[in-house]
């Protein structure tokens, strides 16, 4: 038993250390999605306000994601990040395309596969939350790997107790909200601030 747990631990470090996203013991949680999605409202600029780290946004603040509707259900996605151990933009453009509702498929590169974003919630206008979860495959030992963010449609983010509601949001799903795992991104002495 004790060599299972190691091996456990084991699988969870490697994938947190690689991944960086959240990984955690169980199956996925059990959420709902954005009722009657509307892409087109959705389109434009987004602030990332908070995320679960990951390895592509490591060492990345003032991180923003622009989404330009390219047919009735695909989007080109343009991220674009500020790497300030470098002092560098950096910026990759993808593709969007809507599975069903509010479950779209990101990929930056053809050859990779798209990986989930699901909006669990937005008014469209202020902000959205984004999440994504996927489990080992089914046996003794069952664990999931999920990332999250939360965008605002400005830099500044939302109010204090729109910030609550929707941590409470999360909350209500059994979704993490740690701010050690769901953590501020740095908004603050931007880019787009120094040189424009």
């Amino acid at each position: 038993m004790a060599s299972c747990w190691i091996f456990v631990v084991g699988i969870t470090l490697m994938f947190g250390l690689v991944g960086c996203q959240f990984v955690t013991l169980g199956s996925c949680p059990e959420v709902r999605l954005q009722e009657n999605f509307d892409l087109d409202r959705y389109l434009g600029k987004w602030y990332e306000n908070r995320r679960y780290s990951n390895w592509f946004s490591l060492f990345s603040n003032c991180v923003s994601a622009e989404y330009k509707k390219t047919s009735d259900t695909s989007v080109q996605v343009n991220n674009t990040g500020w790497l300030y151990l470098n002092d560098k933009v950096d910026t990759i453009i993808g593709e969007a395309v809507v599975q069903d509702n509010a479950k779209l498929g990101v990929r930056f590169s053809e050859f990779a596969p798209y990986g989930d974003y699901w909006v669990l919630s937005t008014d469209y206008i202020n902000y959205s939350v984004v999440w994504s979860c996927s489990e080992s495959p089914k046996g003794a030992i069952q664990f999931n790997s999920q990332y999250l963010w939360v965008l605002t449609r400005t830099r500044e983010g939302v109010s204090e107790a729109e910030l609550k509601r929707i941590l409470g949001i999360l909350e209500d799903y059994g979704i993490n909200i740690n701010e050690r795992k769901l953590k501020p991104t740095t908004q603050t002495n931007c880019f787009s601030e120094i040189r424009m």
